[in-house]
């Protein structure tokens, strides 16, 4: 026998010795040690030994020796060509989980360090996740009771905080869960939903553990299920949410309760909104996107714009060319008090902030016009490429930016009973169509028409909402609006109207 074994046996001994001694302390001590040759000794008296070994690089590594004897437990670490012997008695219930787990498939999903284990003769490699988890239990010397190991996922810094540690923080998190769970927790299962949700933003993923979690009795994960179908699948919306009120969630009675309200206020909001659309009801004509370059004359949003000949281009104060922002062309439109032809333009000086308008109207249309053009810089334009609409006749109904909306919405109610959420979901479903032509006008903010200067402006001549096209860069939410009084309207004096920009 050489003298690294009987070194390290009468150490070993001695530390067997103080086990008897009701006053044990642990103790330290410290020896060079071949740490190539402990590995391959065996104990007397039938003693055991488990072998763990975790090597970052090959000059820094860890290993951990505990040896089974008289049914207790005995540590000794050794750590970079130094052997530190921490004699103390570990609890047979973390050795115990330990044997369970330390082949457990949890803990091969990636091998980024070489954590090798021996135990009964055989070898494991696992990753750094079951290394973190075993040694943070037999250093506190607890139980590996599912709240503990749930405890230790949800700390913030690991045993050791070392750079591998915090860069593996959502896989060690998601596998001390999955122990938890296989050890029976629901809140394990639960967690795991929600870690896998926030991780990977996906519901497929989540979605068996928090089935899982329900099967287990977990209130909180047949909650989280009942919201996760209560707008995809009301039948099982219902199961689950009955689930947990036949566990007493008071919660859950109360998502209930909302569920039905919201459902009656849905039906009710239809057949509001049914009325509302007969009372305001409004002939118009919607804009259809043609995928078709247009020419001089088509209507259209940006491009090139109808100009005469002799006709000068449109500049802004400082001389700049202004960009065409939208054209409308009347030619065969049948609208009460509109033109029937002619061309109705919007020039823009493309400052958001300074904004600038010009509104042409030629009533007659020249077969000779303008085809040279200024080069104009609109990367910062609504639209960078010319979008050809065309004109197609419908019925609109009042939205509820428009300021007389709220009196035609009381009178509507008369005929109703009023319930918490009726208002909000009769916004959800009131939305008129995108663009149009002589419909009603719709703001993001507020209707400028209650301002005084403005009050007389009642006729939308066009509305383009940023919603007509995905191209379309009108400013979040953004409306343009041109306004008109309805006299200068009949007197085709289109050119008196006015552009509102709406936005966020």
């Amino acid at each position: 026998m050489n003298n690294i074994y009987e070194s390290f046996n009468d150490l070993f001994n001695n530390y067997k010795k103080q086990l008897l001694d009701p006053k044990f302390k642990i103790i330290k001590e410290k020896m060079q040690l071949e740490i190539d040759k402990l590995v391959s000794f065996n104990l007397n008296n039938n003693d055991k030994i488990i072998y763990i070994e975790k090597i970052i690089k090959d000059d820094c590594y860890t290993k951990l020796f505990i040896f089974e004897t008289s049914n207790k437990y005995v540590l000794f670490s050794l750590r970079d060509n130094e052997i530190v012997l921490n004699c103390g008695i570990a609890n047979i219930n973390a050795i115990e989980w330990l044997k369970k787990y330390y082949n457990n498939e949890i803990f091969k999903e990636r091998l980024d360090e070489q954590i090798k284990i021996k135990l009964n003769d055989k070898i494991e490699h696992l990753d750094n996740t079951f290394y973190s988890l075993f040694m943070y239990i037999i250093k506190k010397n607890v139980e590996p009771e599912c709240k503990e190991i749930i405890a230790y996922a949800k700390r913030v810094e690991w045993l050791g905080d070392t750079i591998e540690i915090r860069r593996e923080y959502k896989r060690l998190t998601i596998n001390c869960y999955k122990v938890a769970s296989e050890m029976g927790s629901s809140d394990a299962d639960l967690l795991l939903g929600r870690k896998y949700y926030a991780v990977y933003t996906t519901r497929e993923l989540a979605f068996p553990y928090y089935e899982k979690a329900v099967e287990r009795g977990n209130i909180d994960a047949m909650i989280e299920v009942a919201k996760y179908y209560q707008r995809k699948d009301e039948e099982k919306f219902l199961k689950y949410v009955n689930l947990a009120i036949n566990n007493n969630s008071q919660e859950a009675k109360e998502m209930l309760k909302d569920y039905k309200n919201e459902k009656e206020c849905k039906l009710l909001a239809n057949e509001i909104l049914k009325e509302i659309k007969q009372k305001t009801d409004k002939n118009c004509y919607e804009f259809v996107l043609n995928q078709e370059e247009p020419a001089i004359l088509d209507s259209k949003i940006g491009g090139k714009p109808y100009v005469p000949i002799g006709e000068q281009y449109p500049v802004s104060k400082d001389g700049s060319p202004m960009a065409l922002l939208i054209q409308i062309n009347f030619n065969g439109i049948e609208l009460n008090n509109y033109p029937t032809n002619g061309i109705f333009q919007v020039f823009s000086n493309q400052d958001f902030y300074k904004n600038e308008f010009i509104i042409k109207f030629y009533k007659e249309i020249d077969s000779n016009y303008q085809n040279n053009f200024p080069n104009l810089e609109l990367s910062k334009f609504i639209t960078k490429n010319s979008i050809k609409i065309d004109l197609i006749k419908s019925n609109t109904f009042m939205p509820m930016s428009d300021r007389n909306f709220n009196t035609i919405l009381k009178e509507v109610m008369k005929n109703y009973k009023r319930k918490n959420g009726l208002r909000e979901e009769i916004e959800a479903i009131a939305y008129p169509q995108s663009a149009l032509l002589g419909g009603y006008a719709d703001f993001t903010q507020k209707d400028v028409r209650k301002n005084k200067k403005m009050e007389n402006y009642t006729e939308c001549l066009i509305k383009l909402d940023n919603q007509f096209h995905k191209k379309l860069d009108i400013g979040d939410m953004g409306i343009i609006n041109v306004l008109i009084k309805p006299d200068d309207l009949i007197n085709g004096e289109l050119e008196k109207a006015v552009v509102v920009w709406d936005c966020m």
